[in-house]
């Protein structure tokens, strides 16, 4: 301590005897000093608390905003970031949790890169654990069709919880977007329950959609397609429909091709002669 002391002693002599220039100076130069001794010591601590997983996340969202092509090396080093992230949201830990929401409700981030948030967390194939925010997007009026779209495919349609079954023909008999009908569509075509929730009722619900002037041309051969999937529950009834179809010159070619193919195949012959549809008929069906 005596020596600590004297040391402090012979410091402050040596200060004394300075001019007033130098010491100014002195004292600017010790004080930047602890400004970055303090910086540092902050920076540290902060990067020591930062996990492996939010490292990945960071790196993945670079990749994503910034490689719009991604090939074999790419897909490979992304793959690695997303196992890492993955892990984590599985061991539900706060922080990545905590930074994908913030991405998520971001209205600067990309579109790409919160497709890849509903990748993550649709990889990690849990449904149990899938955030309310992104169902709760589905539904709002801002938000945008495709990653709408994208959560119907990813998290809703994989479910078999009845409330996603009224849920689909909700959205078919909305105002919504096209593409988020053709989303339920598929998810509906996709059930593995149809013997027990798919009834009569709906299918003149969808009936009426395809005769339905306002529904989009895009989606009713979609919609004949989905009809075929209750044949094998309703066969006198859909018959029935799928002939009302058929008939019907003022639906499109493709709509009514649709219904006279599963007529066929369901019957075992070649009764309903199929209209011919043009090339560009095609195009417009596929291009949507």
């Amino acid at each position: 301590m005596k020596k600590f002391k004297k040391i402090w002693q012979s410091i402050l002599q040596k200060y004394v005897r300075l001019s007033l220039k130098k010491r100014r100076r002195l004292l600017i130069f010790s004080l930047f000093s602890f400004i970055i001794i303090a910086f540092l010591f902050y920076y540290s601590i902060a990067l020591a608390r930062i996990s492996e997983a939010e490292i990945n996340l960071a790196a993945l969202k670079e990749e994503v905003n910034t490689q719009k092509i991604c090939h074999e090396d790419c897909l490979s080093l992304r793959k690695k970031q997303e196992l890492v992230v993955i892990s984590a949201i599985k061991k539900s830990e706060k922080n990545i949790l905590i930074r994908l929401k913030n991405y998520w409700f971001d209205p600067k981030e990309s579109l790409e890169f919160k497709k890849e948030i509903i990748n993550l967390w649709r990889l990690n194939n849990d449904l149990n654990i899938v955030p309310p925010y992104l169902y709760n997007y589905v539904d709002a009026s801002t938000g945008d069709v495709k990653l709408q779209a994208l959560i119907i495919s990813s998290f809703l349609a994989p479910s078999k919880e009845k409330r996603w079954l009224d849920y689909y023909f909700n959205i078919l008999s909305s105002s919504r977007d096209k593409s988020l009908k053709k989303e339920a569509l598929r998810a509906l075509s996709n059930r593995e329950d149809k013997d027990k929730n798919f009834t009569l009722k709906q299918a003149v619900f969808l009936k009426n959609l395809v005769i339905n002037l306002k529904t989009p041309l895009e989606i009713k051969p979609d919609i004949v397609l989905l009809l075929g999937e209750y044949y094998s529950i309703f066969p006198e009834q859909i018959k029935s429909i799928l002939e009302e179809i058929y008939i019907n010159k003022e639906l499109d070619n493709i709509t009514r091709v649709f219904a006279g193919d599963i007529l066929n195949r369901e019957n075992g012959d070649n009764k309903y002669i199929l209209p011919e549809i043009s090339a560009q008929e095609w195009q417009n069906y596929y291009n949507e």
